[in-house]
């Protein structure tokens, strides 16, 4: 230590540039600030290469480009079976004019299961690719899924095989399998194969199949999630119809509604805008309080953030947190350990808290309180993470946030 303190003045000030540096790295990762809200959006059709050859007609909206500051995430959408990339544009204009990319894909056929797939993934691969008329002003780290119907429940494929999904949303409805459930608005599917939860998923689900069985039976998805420990919510809305997300079916009111939840939640796990809890918890939408927007027949759920309610029409409060420890070790690709990385714990709130492992590589943090949604990110000089942020949706203490560098 003593060491330390005789290096050169200009020596510990190089240091100390580093550290910052850093530690504005971590931070800046904290929330995607992309600009690019309001103002006129801009939309483009195009067409894309199909994965496996072919091609499939498509149509980009991006942000206002004077009022977008850096680049916004990406989302893939999906139309409903049969359906055409007018029905869902009401939902893409508004992502747009509120700071994401968005693709909406036709599938080849209007109801393939593969060929939904495809298009899914199509979508990003052209976003991220030179010939994307928008690759500068889009963010290819950062990747949601969204769709209506059909073109949601494949989503629940699409989302365990493609890892460069983040978030998905659903409309009408998710699905433990892409062939539906008790919970699709069909009212007679049956699930294939049970898809494996691996992002953050909202399913936003229409009244269809009020036939007796029973309030849960929307939420079949809602709780495969929960029971992997994987972020979700479930919401059913009052006197909808499975037409509620089609342009050529619903209103502005229940667009508003519809987006209200989609945006805020592309927000919390896209942008990384942990506020974007408080308005998905809130208790009036649009002016219109919960009981009056969710369905008294089926029940709407929420797993996430240190929420686990199964009836957000009557009541859904997180429990008081209780102080753990959350500590891991960060090495390289041998398993050797990093000395000196700069580790971050950040959540909804409070300011974020700083560590530094320790000549084994290991980091803690003591006093985090339970029941909320944290995320954990590392860096270090000359070192790259595949994974630089690990999300915590903290019930106990942690000791296994632990952190790999690339080779």
């Amino acid at each position: 230590m003593r060491q330390f303190y005789k290096l050169h003045f200009g020596v510990k000030i190089a240091l100390a540039v580093f550290f910052l540096l850093a530690t504005s790295i971590a931070v800046s990762a904290q929330t995607i600030n992309c600009g690019g809200i309001g103002g006129t959006i801009r939309s483009q059709e195009v067409v894309i290469p199909q994965r496996g050859g072919g091609t499939l007609n498509a149509k980009i909206f991006a942000p206002d480009a004077t009022l977008q500051t850096a680049p916004c995430p990406l989302i893939t959408m999906l139309p409903g079976g049969g359906a055409e990339i007018s029905s869902v544009e009401w939902a893409a204009t508004r992502l747009a004019a509120n700071g994401y990319v968005v693709i909406i894909t036709k599938p080849q056929t209007g109801g393939s299961l593969n060929d939904y797939n495809t298009a899914a993934r199509s979508g990003i691969d052209f976003l991220q690719s030179a010939a994307s008329p928008y690759l500068s002003g889009t963010n290819t780290d950062l990747v949601g899924a969204t769709g209506w119907s059909l073109g949601s429940r494949i989503l629940m494929r699409t989302q365990e095989e493609d890892l460069r999904v983040a978030a998905v949303v659903g409309w009408d409805n998710i699905a433990v399998s892409e062939t539906g459930d008790t919970g699709s608005p069909a009212c007679t599917n049956t699930p294939g194969t049970l898809r494996t939860p691996r992002v953050p998923t909202l399913g936003q689900a229409s009244e269809a199949c009020n036939d007796g069985r029973g309030g849960d039976a929307k939420k079949t998805a809602f709780n495969r999630w929960r029971e992997f420990g994987k972020p979700a919510f479930q919401l059913v809305f009052h006197n909808s119809n499975h037409f509620w997300w089609s342009t050529n079916g619903s209103g502005e009111a229940r667009w508003n509604a519809a987006h209200y939840y989609t945006q805020a939640w592309f927000d919390r796990w896209l942008k990384r805008d942990l506020t974007a809890t408080t308005r998905l918890m809130a208790r009036t939408v649009n002016g219109t309080a919960l009981e009056d927007l969710f369905s008294q027949i089926f029940r709407s759920g929420a797993f996430f953030d240190g929420y686990n309610c199964d009836d957000l029409r009557t009541s859904c409060q997180r429990p008081a947190g209780q102080p753990v420890t959350v500590g891991g070790r960060v090495t390289n690709s041998s398993g050797r350990p990093i000395a000196g990385a700069r580790v971050i714990l950040y959540g909804e709130s409070g300011a974020p808290r700083y560590s530094q492992t320790n000549a084994f590589g290991f980091y803690r943090f003591i006093n985090v309180l339970t029941n909320n949604g944290y995320y954990v990110s590392a860096s270090a000089k000359n070192r790259r993470f595949p994974q630089p942020d690990l999300y915590l949706n903290l019930t106990n203490g942690v000791t296994d946030a632990n952190f790999v560098a690339a080779p």
